[in-house]
């Protein structure tokens, strides 16, 4: 997975990170805080947060964290950091998941 960080103004590509993150072992991903999150299944209830890859730090962490498609299809994932909450959008339910922030 390639992530890339764009000039909010103008589009333009500031920096590219190249993760040894595998596409096929991702579903999903979001960001928080410059670190890329990603899921394992759009489709399985019970979901895995699987991998970490802090763009500061250019360091990647395998994870084991639980996910719950509560529909069982999620085709968008999105952290708001204005009410620092997960987004989801699940066989055509917005869903919002609480989350505790710490070091990874």
């Amino acid at each position: 997975i390639v992530i890339s960080k764009l000039d909010p103004n103008t589009l333009e590509t500031e920096q590219t990170w190249t993760t040894a993150i595998r596409r096929r072992s991702v579903a999903n991903s979001f960001m928080i805080c410059g670190t890329l999150y990603t899921l394992n299944s759009y489709s399985n209830h019970n979901a895995i947060i699987n991998f970490a890859y802090n763009t500061n730090t250019n360091s990647t962490k395998v994870l084991n964290i639980p996910f719950e498609n509560r529909y069982r299809y999620n085709s968008m994932t999105d952290y708001n950091p204005a009410e620092k909450k997960i987004l989801a959008w699940d066989n055509f339910n917005m869903v919002m998941y609480d989350i505790r922030l710490s070091k990874v």
